[in-house]
């Protein structure tokens, strides 16, 4: 029966879903036939809209970003770069969608049903598909202003265009030459000029007045108080069947003279404990606050003991406890006699970070139209660096930034004389990058390590043609596709 019934729901669920997914379908083609009207569209491609919304969304993200990486707000010009590349990216993505069949690559609605019941984030416990789980997803998108026809429309968009890429790359093919020439480029060593903003020197030129110390400190104040805490052992006694509540608590009663008389905490502890974690470990819970102890009666009765003392038997919403306290930390409480000087450091760290990445946007900026290293650094108060030599596992390209994670592996996709296309930030400097040197490096000894160099070499000069056949495509498409920009961004000059 119980197997019956299983089956019932799950063919149930099945059924759902595909009523769902009609619905979806009979939503797409009719805001497909809507298109030419959408005066929401962002643009239209051979009649075909580019929505508004996604267009919307993606502007602000990127617009933020942007914000973020540059330290500041961003020009006119930089902002309408990013909006036509934004809309220039939807277009061409609606252009992929549109000529995908002409590859041979489409998705049906069972196809779509089968990727989302077997995507393991929608899965129980037992490996069956939740639809909970995809209606708590759509809920969500929901609370974002998008129905689940959009939503659902934007899943099965993300997977044509995912097939879609992965056909060029399936065409992605090296000769023994270009793998070759792969494996030299990705075992290179190579250096990197630099044009640096030391954090340190930029926050001691800072001026911050009283008032900004002031507010940032009431702002944050709460990050640095530290809790008092204690160092907790516990011995804990559930009712059960056979003691019931009575005898739970005359056993308690029972550990506690045992306890009073001299008995080993934690060999007791040990032995004796209803709680399986703590007993494992002697009964010890380790540090903590009052708030880590949920129970108001067992975190009254442990700040109460002083180092060394044992509690009287405690009822709990878990049974009766025995409390040891082992030692104790005051807690600390902020006040800006204690923590202005903190207040005044972190405040200029952060402002140094924010004038940094922005000057080193602009550098950039300056770089990119031509200007030399020399000059981008004199007009935007940077230093010159050079690096020695550094092969892609290097932890520490230029050591003026410190550690700087995946560094080595994003220089060593650059070009001789090519400079990094944003800012590196670390918490000692920003920097702007130059690949300005390279030679052969030794290949690795192993004959395994040889041989992921040569895979992972490979692979990458595969991804880099793949992205170059997929584009030469969709430009080709560009070219007699007919294009209305409603946003107005594209004809911007």
């Amino acid at each position: 029966m119980v197997m019956r019934s299983m089956r019932r729901n799950t063919a149930a669920v099945w059924w759902i879903f595909i009523i769902l997914l009609v619905a979806v379908a009979v939503g797409m083609i009719w805001s497909g036939n809507m298109s030419k009207r959408d005066a929401t569209a962002a643009a239209t491609v051979d009649g075909e809209s580019v929505s508004g919304q996604l267009y919307s969304r993606m502007i602000n993200s990127r617009l933020e970003q942007a914000r973020q990486d540059s330290g500041g707000e961003l020009t006119e010009a930089d902002s309408l770069k990013i909006r036509r590349d934004t809309l220039n990216d939807l277009v061409d993505e609606q252009l992929a969608l549109d000529h995908a069949k002409s590859l041979g690559q489409t998705l049906s609605l069972t196809e779509f049903q089968q990727a989302v019941m077997s995507d393991p984030s929608l899965k129980d416990a037992q490996g069956r598909f939740d639809a909970s789980r995809y209606q708590r997803i759509l809920q969500m998108q929901a609370e974002q202003g998008l129905s689940w026809q959009d939503v659902e429309a934007g899943f099965m968009r993300g997977m044509l265009l995912g097939k879609v890429r992965n056909f060029w790359a399936s065409q992605a093919v090296l000769s023994p030459q270009e793998s070759a020439a792969a494996a030299a480029r990705y075992n290179r060593q190579v250096k990197v000029q630099a044009l640096l903003w030391n954090l340190e020197g930029l926050r001691a030129k800072l001026k911050i007045s009283d008032e900004d110390v002031h507010a940032y400190y009431s702002e944050n104040k709460k990050k640095w108080a530290v809790p008092e805490q204690v160092k907790l052992r516990q011995i804990l006694v559930k009712s059960d069947l056979a003691t019931g509540v009575t005898g739970a608590k005359a056993k308690a009663a029972a550990l506690l003279a045992k306890l009073k008389a001299g008995a080993d905490f934690k060999a007791l502890a040990s032995t004796e404990n209803a709680d399986d974690a703590a007993r494992k470990n002697g009964g010890e819970l380790g540090w903590l606050s009052r708030g880590d102890l949920r129970d108001p009666a067992l975190a009254d009765a442990a700040f109460k003991l002083k180092a060394g003392q044992l509690s009287d038997v405690v009822q709990t919403s878990d049974g009766y406890a025995i409390l040891k306290a082992e030692e104790r930390k005051a807690g600390f409480e902020p006040s800006f006699a204690n923590s202005g000087a903190k207040a005044l450091k972190e405040l200029g760290v952060q402002r140094a970070a924010k004038q940094g990445r922005g000057l080193a946007a602009q550098a950039l900026a300056a770089l990119n139209k031509g200007q030399s290293a020399a000059q981008a650094a004199k007009a935007f108060q940077a230093s010159l660096a050079e690096s020695g030599w550094f092969d892609r596992d290097s932890a520490q390209p230029l050591p003026a930034l410190g550690e700087a994670k995946d560094l080595a592996k994003q220089v060593l996709d650059l070009d001789q004389g090519q400079w990094l296309d944003q800012p590196t930030a670390t918490p000692k400097a920003v920097a702007v990058l130059m690949l300005s040197a390279q030679r052969p490096g030794p290949a690795p000894a192993k004959a395994e390590a040889l041989a992921s160099r040569l895979r992972d070499a490979g692979d990458a000069a595969r991804s880099k043609q793949a992205q170059a056949l997929y584009k030469a495509w969709v430009d080709g498409l560009r070219k007699s596709a007919a294009i209305v920009d409603q946003s107005g961004v594209l004809a911007s000059k």
